[in-house]
């Protein structure tokens, strides 16, 4: 199941279009994790960012940006074009790559109630 995100960057929610063009490979842009999911074979959990840019290639997770209304999601770039988080095609006359997925920021450990009042702090591995 794909994660759901949204933009960290103001840039991205005004004009997603715009933002992605003037890109050509140099700034990132970061997209934090409301909703778990996984990306690219990783599990990624709320309050994860995905730091996206570069230009995509095929084989590369990339995050995908609608033209017009719609929220930005996970996908890929394949040979044939874009791909959907379960594989679907994406028409590029309505999604736009934000960029390459480059790293997966995650949040900090939580703290979580133990047996006798303790607490225990999770550090599970979670590779991007």
């Amino acid at each position: 199941m794909a994660p759901i995100i949204r933009p960290l960057d103001s840039q991205i929610e005004a004009t997603p279009t715009a933002a992605v063009l003037s890109m050509s490979g140099g700034p990132r842009h970061h997209f934090v994790v409301t909703q778990p999911g996984e990306v690219n074979g990783a599990l990624v959990r709320e309050g994860d960012v995905l730091v996206v840019g570069g230009r995509a290639r095929p084989g590369d997770a990339v995050v995908l940006l609608a033209r017009g209304m719609g929220r930005p999601r996970v996908g890929s770039m394949a040979y044939d074009g874009l791909r959907g988080d379960a594989g679907e095609p994406c028409s590029a006359a309505r999604w736009v790559p934000a960029g390459r997925l480059l790293e997966v920021v995650h949040s900090p450990p939580q703290a979580l109630p133990a047996q006798g009042g303790q607490l225990t702090l999770e550090w599970g591995a979670r590779a991007a």
